[in-house]
């Protein structure tokens, strides 16, 4: 191996693998278009050939979300081979184009966007649950993955070969106080959809039992006999070095179960429910956007925005608070009596005469 392709490994390692993924797959598509055309140097890419390669996906109907995408594939294809971006010398026309694909292919909301579970609805599914270990084993990690933002694919992968992110019994450190009890733990998840490196999430113990995350900690690590690199979730109590990890799909489909069985409909939650319920919560509870990004281990604010989804949440606050601005504003006007009595004949009359009774 050469020098060159150190250069090319080093480099691909300063991204998550599902980043990586995705340039492989955008830059597969590109080269495919690249055939289609009779294109005989795909890079450097031309501006020209980069807006043609935009135009070809808009008519295959995708989105400016997903465009965006391919853009950025091409941009890291020409990157890694010593290459500008394709657009950099052409601003104003790159600028320009890219407003238009805002216009002819805007952003569309996909179907099975899934809902936030918010924590009202985790603590029910857990009161429900029955007293054994395949139950105690749902409700550990729906308390676990609601109170500490993250992605369901910490605790249960897609597949049992597809767990980059997966963590293992070794991530969990207990932390006592004096007298021997666990009040703290720290989860170090291996790496994050937007982090290579391992990142540190800490969670407190609390006064409720059954949604107290360290107790579930507590409860997962002294339940099993395992290694500490075996999987933090195991598929069944008996570990072994045969033993598979619990799929996410099995959680969903338990999820979905026991959804039902409180009376809400499954269709819109998902394990990545659990995520959005808890930054929605942290948001309506008056979370600074700092506190909710760090919270979710976000490297941006922006990227919370997809998320915390509470538009009716966050305006009936508001609307609570506006009431509350003008009541105080109320009490610092001087108005008289009569003036007040008036107020209420008017709302009253007005009342009365658009009542059913009184157009009978």
């Amino acid at each position: 191996m050469n020098l060159v392709d150190d250069m090319m490994d080093i480099m691909s390692s300063g991204a998550a693998w599902n980043t990586q993924l995705r340039w492989s797959s955008t830059q597969r598509k590109y080269m495919y278009f690249c055939g289609l055309a009779g294109v005989k140097q795909a890079v450097p890419t031309s501006a020209y050939l980069l807006m043609a390669f935009c135009t070809w996906l808009v008519r295959c109907g995708h989105d400016h979300m997903a465009i965006r995408q391919y853009v950025d594939g091409v941009r890291v294809l020409n990157c890694n081979m010593g290459h500008e971006h394709p657009w950099k010398d052409t601003a104003y026309a790159a600028d320009r184009f890219k407003k238009g694909l805002k216009k002819v292919a805007p952003h569309l909301p996909k179907g099975k966007v899934k809902l936030p579970l918010r924590g009202h609805v985790v603590v029910r599914l857990v009161l429900d649950a029955k007293v054994d270990w395949l139950a105690m084993r749902f409700c550990c990690v729906m308390v676990l993955a609601y109170s500490t933002a993250s992605r369901i694919g910490h605790w249960c992968p897609a597949s049992n070969s597809n767990k980059p992110h997966l963590l293992s019994r070794g991530d969990v450190a207990l932390i006592s106080d004096e007298r021997g009890v666990v009040v703290q733990a720290c989860i170090t998840l291996p790496s994050t959809k937007t982090s290579p490196t391992p990142i540190k999430v800490w969670v407190w113990r609390s006064d409720s039992p059954k949604m107290c995350p360290v107790r579930w900690l507590e409860w997962i690590l002294n339940g099993v006999q395992a290694t500490p690199s075996d999987p933090l979730i195991p598929h069944s109590p008996n570990m072994g070095h045969t033993s598979k990890v619990w799929p996410r799909a099995a959680f969903n489909k338990e999820l979905n179960e026991r959804l039902m069985g409180i009376g809400i409909n499954p269709i819109s939650y998902s394990g990545v429910s659990l995520r959005k319920g808890c930054l929605t919560d942290l948001a309506i509870m008056g979370a600074s956007p700092l506190a909710v990004s760090k919270h979710a281990t976000h490297k941006s604010i922006q990227s919370q925005m997809h998320y915390v989804a509470a538009d009716e949440a966050f305006m009936y606050g508001n609307s609570q608070k506006l009431q509350a601005t003008l009541a105080c504003s109320k009490r610092g006007v001087m108005c008289n009596d009569h003036t007040t009595t008036m107020h209420e004949q008017f709302f009253n009359t007005t009342m009365a005469q658009s009542s059913p009774s009184a157009t009978l």
